[in-house]
């Protein structure tokens, strides 16, 4: 085991394969240049030509109506476009997302059609012809906001809520699972309208207003919350974590409920994350339990201050797995996109920018990065291990839908540990260590060639093995427990790769461990608009090892 801690200005190191220490969350942030903000929003969902969004997941029968073409089958990734219609039969399901990260559920024999959906005005227009459907919207803070429902019989109000409907042949029930929605019959000539609740129900019947708001049943929540989820028991939940957004970003936000689970292969127990949209279940937060349905979290206003304790009880199980709470990184004050001008690769950074809620595509290079948290500030992502070898500026991309709002450029720098292995010393000898820093060209700054773009500290995490710590390089302050070493442009080379070799003396046999951090201080730096034949293309989240 390589026992090398390696930590930067973020986190997430599951793809390293290295144990770590507690992050430092020190950002500069650099500005991406906004395409005109409050255009390029309403532009960004002028695409082909009316998209809605895309099947998550489905389990058949399901299949895509769309105008006079042939049904064709709903299968993951399949673009949803206005006036398609998403059809089951029984035992049937489809997951769709919606370009601003809306959730629809259709249910077993069941059809809805989805008659328009913007989020460049925040309008959505949907139709449940019969059978079922569970929804979770995204609150928006455009003013004018609203999701719309319809069946036979009456029409339901949402803005950012979570709710179920049942439209049957008597009547359409509703019921609010979380935040509040309007229900009438859809014939506006009969007055009278009900305002729902979490947990209470109403039901629509042709020519009737609808019935005073009550309480559902335990049974009817059951109902509504649990059937037709998408849910694999087989899968064996070994952890869970969610990222916790800065309290500047708290007044609306969905998370991702990121989850591992553990199984032999060739003999020995290995862990790999599960993909999110089979993440289904209830998350305890201190006294209160939220449902989680693919791997997502949306609060309204979520707590400023992340929660200390929590658990996950994944859908069919009888015990909870525990939950990890990554604290909320440094914000980024400022006006317009902003981002840091470098992330180390395997770490979390966020890009902040007027989002209103909508989830968007982060592209470094040629991956996707995962996302972590979206709201109406912004959005934190989780970038990959990309590469071995240096790395440079890679191209930057935050597009809603399909269509770039910002782009840039951002350095995703690397450490690669030279330890002796194992990493072990006897009393009196001294060790030889070190590490490569990769990436480091271009990094901006606002002095000259000696102004410091980042510094690189050594921590001896084992002082009763090694002492005597001492780090060659331009700069470096050694105290014998630690050594800082700045880093300049003029003690960057052009390929961007710095090499710092240390020393170490050996107070007694064992193995030590050694604690290195990059910190970045670099200043922001502007980034281009986009050009109009940039197209960011999706891939698949990278899973970590």
């Amino acid at each position: 085991m390589l026992s090398f801690l390696l930590s930067s200005a973020i986190r997430h190191h599951e793809a390293y394969n290295l144990p770590m220490c507690s992050p430092q969350r020190i950002l500069s942030a650099a500005v991406l240049a906004l395409v005109a903000a409050a255009v390029a929003l309403a532009q960004a969902t002028a695409q082909s030509p009316n998209r809605a969004g895309e099947v998550r997941l489905a389990l058949a029968p399901a299949d895509i109506v769309r105008g006079a073409e042939p049904p064709f089958p709903a299968q993951r990734s399949e673009p949803i476009d206005w006036l398609d219609l998403l059809r089951t039969g029984r035992g049937g399901r489809i997951r769709a997302g919606l370009l601003d990260g809306s959730l629809l559920n259709v249910g077993s024999d069941s059809e809805l059609r989805v008659l328009r959906h913007d989020p460049g005005t925040s309008q959505t227009d949907l139709e449940l012809l019969y059978g079922r459907l569970r929804a979770d919207i995204v609150r928006r803070a455009q003013p004018g906001a609203q999701t719309r429902v319809r069946t036979r019989t009456g029409v339901v109000g949402v803005v950012g809520t979570r709710f179920w409907i049942a439209a049957l042949a008597a009547y359409t029930e509703v019921i609010c699972l979380y935040g509040e929605l309007i229900v009438r019959n859809v014939d506006p000539n009969i007055p009278g309208e009900v305002r729902l609740r979490a947990g209470q129900f109403t039901r629509v019947a042709p020519g009737q207003p609808p019935t005073p708001a009550a309480d559902a049943s335990p049974e009817q929540l059951r109902e509504a919350e649990e059937s037709d989820l998408f849910a694999d028991p087989e899968l064996n939940f070994s952890r869970v974590e969610v990222s916790w957004p800065p309290p500047a970003c708290t007044e609306a936000v969905t998370m991702g409920v990121r989850a591992w689970r553990k199984f032999i292969e060739q003999g020995r127990e290995v862990e790999s994350q599960i993909d999110s949209e089979w993440v289904a279940g209830r998350l305890q937060i201190g006294d209160q339990t939220f449902p989680i349905e693919a791997g997502q979290l949306s609060l309204s206003p979520a707590p400023a201050r992340p929660p200390t304790n929590a658990s996950f009880l994944p859908l069919g199980k009888a015990q909870p797995v525990p939950v990890k709470i990554w604290p909320p990184l440094d914000y980024m004050a400022g006006e317009g996109w902003r981002a840091p001008p470098a992330v180390m690769q395997g770490n979390a950074f966020y890009v902040l920018g007027p989002l209103q809620g909508v989830k968007p595509g982060i592209l470094v290079g040629e991956q996707q990065a995962e996302g972590l948290w979206w709201g109406h500030c912004g959005a934190a992502a989780f970038l990959p291990v990309m590469s071995k070898q240096p790395v440079a500026a890679v191209p930057l991309v935050v597009s809603i839908g399909e269509r770039p709002v910002a782009t840039g450029r951002i350095n995703t720098p690397s450490l690669v540990p030279q330890l002796p292995q194992p990493p072990v010393v006897t009393r009196g000898q001294t060790v030889s260590l070190g590490v490569l820093v990769l990436g480091l060209s271009g990094l901006p700054t606002s002095g000259g060639p000696r102004a410091q773009i980042a510094t690189l500290t050594f921590t001896n995490q084992t002082p009763q093995i090694i002492g005597n710590l001492k780090c060659s390089a331009p700069g470096a302050q050694n105290t014998g427990h630690s050594s800082n070493i700045p880093l300049s442009h003029s003690s960057v080379p052009p390929d961007g790769t710095v090499q710092v070799r240390c020393t170490a003396r050996g107070i007694q046999a064992g193995t030590f461990l050694l604690n290195v951090q990059l910190t970045f201080n670099a200043p922001p730096q502007g980034l281009i608009a986009p050009p109009q034949n940039i197209k960011a293309t999706a891939t698949e989240a990278p899973r970590n090892p």
